[in-house]
């Protein structure tokens, strides 16, 4: 997957690591990487993401609240 930053601020966790994000920053995330954003700015955080299937046929989602 690739999470590219549209609009706002925010951190990536992966793993140990995490570094800051802004708009127009991409995060390449690797296939079943644990990953996590936190939005740390005062407007929305908004990504475009872009994903591969593992599986022919198969979309794996994540319903976020």
């Amino acid at each position: 997957e690739i999470y590219y930053v549209m609009n706002g601020e925010g951190t990536v966790t992966m793993g140990s690591e995490t570094a800051k994000l802004g708009a127009w920053d991409a995060v390449p995330i690797r296939a079943k990487e644990v990953h996590s954003f936190e939005n740390t700015g005062a407007q929305d955080l908004e990504f475009m993401v872009v994903g591969v299937a593992l599986e022919k046929g198969v979309l794996d989602s994540v319903d976020v609240k």
